[in-house]
């Protein structure tokens, strides 16, 4: 019964990647790239695609079984319309199917039990309510995420592939990486840029449970600053429009995943001051629909934030707006602003606190307390894993012949302003979840990437080497993932694998109250909400109404 259950449970999977590749697709088409033989790309524009889909449509609608039917059965015809363009899909196959065993989990992340949950599967049951930050603040943190979990419900499977878009994403993005480390048209330094990046991934990041809202985010950066590189390496003005469309994409995107990617919209409006004002006015002419879709992305998530909590951007307190009868007060959007902050310095955790926190977050005086919780351990790790990895290519690829490298000023600025995230990181929420990975990586992935190209390579040299590290990374994060697996089969506690191969959900109890208007809201009894239904928590001191079929929850006066 398990094995058909695994069965069926990677058969939706794979039919699902095949439906986001059919609106990846589509997407290109309308954006008017070219980018049909990269079919990293194309499943990573599928994902953005329906997630500016999921932002509209829930206005309108709940994402439940027959609405996801409906759209995923609208990618399987884009699919079969452009099936011909595929190249080696066999491969795309091979690799989805390896990563895989990643999705196979049977205990989530915290944050996944504390609200990720509980917003993806409220979204499935009703469309969008006003002031849901007025049950609980966790409604307030917006993740466009969240909302395309939401579109991965359906029958039978349920719930249980809402972490399918983190494992579709983390796909896309080593297909993408992979077809730049291989074409030998590719300039040295950004092949090893790619390869190097892989190797990271692969070693890295083996489990679903461990990405939250956070860490493909930080990936897709990484992504990001590969095309932000290529962009100046270029004289091709077809490649840079088409840049120029999937470094704004993925930038915006990621901006809606977290509030702090907002930096790296410097980075690209770096990029458009450095094009000629003729090519950039000729580039937003073409490119309509991609401005259409950034208007769309950025005008959806300031909307959805409103909804929620009344803040164009939580929990920044100047853009918090309090006449709204479901607005969350700033007062309250500063705490919760702050206690972040604590967080984040390692002031507080799980069944801890330090003393006077709010004063410690302050002229450094954290500094002490961070190094001792968070630095010899979760930092250091990463710290080791990079400098592995790092002193492993310069040994395999250094050789004695190489030529002089001419700098270059505008790759030179672009670490500069990653340098510039790195400090802000380290001031203001240094955990390497809360944006830390990407810039850290990056700070040694560019000068090591560069040092490498310095080289002369035969092709076939580099090409086995990149194969034999390509399939030790790929076997590292199977075997890993199996070995898990396997743990967890054997585990006696509550995340224990009893309905392999799908996570753990509590049968959580709860309490039903009736609102205003016989509106209904739902309280768990000793426990997060996890399959509560929705809307869940609920504070006592909420109300609610109807208006223009919307819900409003609000404060009592």
């Amino acid at each position: 019964m398990q094995i058909i259950e695994l069965f069926i449970f990677y058969i939706t999977y794979i039919l699902l990647m095949v439906s986001v590749i059919g609106f990846g697709f589509c997407f290109n088409n309308l954006l008017k790239i070219k980018y049909e033989k990269n079919l990293g790309i194309i499943l990573i524009l599928g994902l953005i695609f329906l997630t500016i889909i999921s932002y509209i449509s829930i206005f309108f609608v709940p994402h439940n079984y027959s609405f996801n039917l409906f759209i995923f059965c609208i990618g399987l015809v884009f699919f079969y319309f452009n099936y011909r363009k595929l190249n080696k899909f066999n491969l795309v196959i091979t690799l989805a199917t390896i990563l895989f065993a990643g999705l196979i989990i049977s205990k989530t992340h915290d944050d996944f039990a504390f609200y990720h949950f509980q917003q993806s599967i409220n979204f499935t049951r009703n469309k969008i309510q006003f002031g849901m930050s007025n049950l609980d603040f966790s409604y307030a943190k917006h993740s466009s995420l969240l909302y395309l979990n939401s579109l991965f419900y359906l029958p039978y499977i349920k719930y249980y592939l809402f972490n399918a878009p983190n494992h579709l994403f983390l796909t896309g993005i080593i297909l993408t990486l992979s077809s730049y480390s291989y074409d030998k048209d590719n300039l040295k330094i950004l092949r090893f840029f790619s390869f190097i990046s892989i190797t990271y991934i692969l070693f890295k990041f083996t489990r679903a449970s461990e990405y939250g809202t956070d860490i493909i985010g930080q990936l897709l950066i990484i992504l990001f600053v590969y095309n932000s590189i290529l962009f100046f390496k270029t004289t091709n003005q077809i490649i840079k429009e088409n840049i120029l469309v999937i470094s704004g994409l993925i930038c915006f995107f990621c901006f809606t995943l977290k509030t702090y990617f907002i930096f790296y919209i410097l980075i690209y409006f770096f990029l458009l001051a450095r094009v000629d004002i003729n090519f950039l006015i000729i580039f937003l002419k073409k490119k309509y629909f991609f401005i259409l879709s950034i208007f769309s992305i950025c005008f959806f998530y300031a909307l959805l934030n409103i909804v929620s909590s009344g803040c164009l951007v939580y929990p920044l307190p100047f853009l918090c707006y309090e006449n709204f009868i479901w607005s969350m007060p700033k007062q309250e959007v500063m705490e919760y602003k702050i206690w972040y902050e604590i967080w984040a310095k390692s002031l507080a955790g799980t069944g801890y606190i330090i003393e006077n926190s709010n004063n410690l977050i302050v002229n450094l005086k954290w500094i002490p307390i961070w190094f001792k919780n968070y630095f010899f351990g979760r930092f250091t790790d990463n710290l080791v894993l990079i400098f592995f990895i790092s002193i492993l290519f310069v040994i395999l690829f250094r050789s004695n012949s190489h030529f002089q490298k001419i700098k270059d000023t505008n790759v030179l600025i672009i670490y500069f302003f990653i340098n510039l995230i790195l400090i802000f990181w380290f001031l203001k929420h240094p955990s390497l979840r809360y944006g830390g990975y990407a810039p850290f990586f990056l700070l040694f992935l560019i000068p090591i990437s560069n040092y490498l190209s310095k080289f002369i390579f035969h092709e076939k040299e580099l090409k086995k080497k990149f194969n034999i590290l390509f399939c030790i990374g790929l076997i590292f994060f199977f075997s890993k993932n199996i070995f898990r697996i396997k743990s967890e089969i054997g585990r006696q506690d509550f995340y224990k694998f009893e309905n392999f191969p799908f996570y753990s959900v509590p049968d959580v109890k709860y309490k039903k109250f009736f609102l205003d208007e016989m509106i209904p809201v739902y309280k768990p009894i000793d426990n997060n909400c996890w399959n509560v239904p929705s809307p869940c928590p609920y504070n006592k001191n909420i109300n609610a109404k109807k208006k223009y079929n919307f819900i409003i929850f609000y404060k009592k006066n």
